[in-house]
Protein backbone atom coordinates (compact mmCIF):
# COMPACT_ATOMS: atom_id res chain seq x y z
CA UNK A 1 0.00 0.00 0.00
CA UNK A 2 1.01 3.55 -0.53
CA UNK A 3 0.31 4.29 3.03
CA UNK A 4 3.31 2.31 3.92
CA UNK A 5 5.88 4.21 2.01
CA UNK A 6 7.08 6.77 4.78
CA UNK A 7 8.88 8.37 1.92
CA UNK A 8 6.29 9.07 -0.42
CA UNK A 9 4.17 10.93 2.22
CA UNK A 10 6.66 12.81 3.67
CA UNK A 11 7.19 14.02 0.09
CA UNK A 12 3.75 14.62 -0.27
CA UNK A 13 3.86 17.04 2.84
CA UNK A 14 6.86 18.94 1.48
CA UNK A 15 4.81 19.42 -1.64
CA UNK A 16 1.96 22.21 -2.62
CA UNK A 17 -1.05 20.80 -0.47
CA UNK A 18 -1.06 17.51 -2.11
CA UNK A 19 -1.39 16.29 1.69
CA UNK A 20 -4.89 17.54 2.02
CA UNK A 21 -5.92 15.66 -0.66
CA UNK A 22 -4.36 12.59 0.28
CA UNK A 23 -6.85 13.15 3.22
CA UNK A 24 -9.54 14.24 2.13
CA UNK A 25 -9.39 10.83 -0.31
CA UNK A 26 -8.94 8.29 2.97
CA UNK A 27 -12.17 10.20 4.75
CA UNK A 28 -13.91 9.29 1.40
CA UNK A 29 -13.77 5.90 1.73
CA UNK A 30 -16.72 3.98 2.35
CA UNK A 31 -15.54 0.98 4.61
CA UNK A 32 -11.88 1.15 4.98
CA UNK A 33 -9.70 -1.82 6.01
CA UNK A 34 -8.21 -1.50 9.39
CA UNK A 35 -4.81 -0.08 8.14
CA UNK A 36 -6.30 2.54 5.80
CA UNK A 37 -8.42 3.80 9.03
CA UNK A 38 -5.20 3.96 11.18
CA UNK A 39 -3.60 5.90 8.72
CA UNK A 40 -6.66 8.55 8.61
CA UNK A 41 -6.36 8.88 12.09
CA UNK A 42 -3.01 8.98 12.16
CA UNK A 43 -2.67 12.11 9.23
CA UNK A 44 -5.42 13.82 10.93
CA UNK A 45 -3.78 13.42 14.51
CA UNK A 46 -0.62 14.70 13.00
CA UNK A 47 -1.24 16.40 10.12
CA UNK A 48 0.08 20.43 11.44
CA UNK A 49 3.48 18.69 13.14
CA UNK A 50 4.02 16.71 9.51
CA UNK A 51 3.25 20.09 7.96
CA UNK A 52 5.83 21.91 9.81
CA UNK A 53 8.50 19.14 9.83
CA UNK A 54 8.28 15.65 7.34
CA UNK A 55 11.00 14.57 8.15
CA UNK A 56 10.48 14.06 11.64
CA UNK A 57 7.62 11.95 10.87
CA UNK A 58 8.60 8.89 12.47
CA UNK A 59 9.90 10.29 15.95
CA UNK A 60 6.99 12.51 16.02
CA UNK A 61 4.60 9.08 15.67
CA UNK A 62 6.62 6.99 18.20
CA UNK A 63 6.36 10.09 20.64
CA UNK A 64 2.84 10.73 20.58
CA UNK A 65 0.93 8.20 18.77
CA UNK A 66 -0.67 5.77 20.49
CA UNK A 67 1.04 2.37 20.72
CA UNK A 68 -1.77 0.29 19.80
CA UNK A 69 -1.70 1.60 16.58
CA UNK A 70 -0.04 0.07 13.11
CA UNK A 71 1.87 3.29 12.24
CA UNK A 72 3.40 3.23 15.66
CA UNK A 73 4.76 0.05 14.48
CA UNK A 74 6.22 0.92 11.79
CA UNK A 75 7.51 4.08 12.89
CA UNK A 76 9.48 2.05 15.34
CA UNK A 77 11.37 -0.23 12.64
CA UNK A 78 12.15 2.98 10.70
CA UNK A 79 13.54 4.31 13.69
CA UNK A 80 15.21 0.47 14.58
CA UNK A 81 13.57 1.14 17.94
CA UNK A 82 12.21 -1.36 19.87
CA UNK A 83 8.25 -0.84 20.03
CA UNK A 84 6.73 0.06 23.32
CA UNK A 85 4.70 -2.67 24.53
CA UNK A 86 2.29 -0.95 27.34
CA UNK A 87 2.75 3.00 28.49
CA UNK A 88 1.69 3.69 32.00
CA UNK A 89 -1.13 6.27 32.04
CA UNK A 90 -1.94 6.07 28.35
CA UNK A 91 -4.78 4.24 26.60
CA UNK A 92 -2.44 2.69 23.68
CA UNK A 93 -5.56 3.75 21.25
CA UNK A 94 -6.70 7.23 19.64
CA UNK A 95 -8.08 9.37 21.33
CA UNK A 96 -12.08 9.85 21.50
CA UNK A 97 -11.75 13.49 20.42
CA UNK A 98 -10.53 12.81 16.89
CA UNK A 99 -13.26 11.06 14.71
CA UNK A 100 -14.60 11.28 10.98
CA UNK A 101 -18.60 11.16 10.30
CA UNK A 102 -19.71 9.70 7.39
CA UNK A 103 -23.33 11.29 8.04
CA UNK A 104 -24.59 13.81 5.32
CA UNK A 105 -26.34 16.74 6.92
CA UNK A 106 -24.15 17.37 10.30
CA UNK A 107 -25.28 20.55 11.23
CA UNK A 108 -23.39 21.08 14.51
CA UNK A 109 -21.60 18.31 16.76
CA UNK A 110 -20.21 18.94 20.62
CA UNK A 111 -17.77 17.19 22.82
CA UNK A 112 -17.86 16.71 26.60
CA UNK A 113 -15.11 15.61 28.10
CA UNK A 114 -15.53 14.13 31.16
CA UNK A 115 -13.07 13.16 34.53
Amino acid sequence: SVLSHWGFIQSLFQGAEAEASLVRALGSIHDPSPYVYDALRWLQQFFNDFEKDPEAMAITTCRSCPTSSIKYLEAAVILRCPPVVMELGKSGDWPLDIGTFKLANIVSCLFAYSS
